[in-house]
């Protein structure tokens, strides 16, 4: 196998989609529960500004935000 054959057969990472919850929170969609988990430990390990909250599913991760 080629290196070009390598590469095209390597699954493509999508960009997480984001949805607004509510005021305070967003939903971070993700191809499946390895990028669920692995988005949820970065985030856990250095939250957004204001994030007070992570919760991971198998294919997102919701973040909880303090109020103004």
């Amino acid at each position: 196998m080629t290196h070009d054959e390598d590469v095209a057969q390597r699954p493509v990472a999508r960009a997480p989609g984001l949805r607004a919850v509510g005021d305070r929170a967003l939903l971070l969609e993700v191809d499946g529960l390895p990028a669920a988990m692995a988005w949820h430990r970065a985030l856990i390990r250095e939250p957004l500004p204001g994030q007070i909250e992570a919760v991971a599913a198998a294919r997102t991760v919701l973040l909880r935000f303090e109020s103004d």
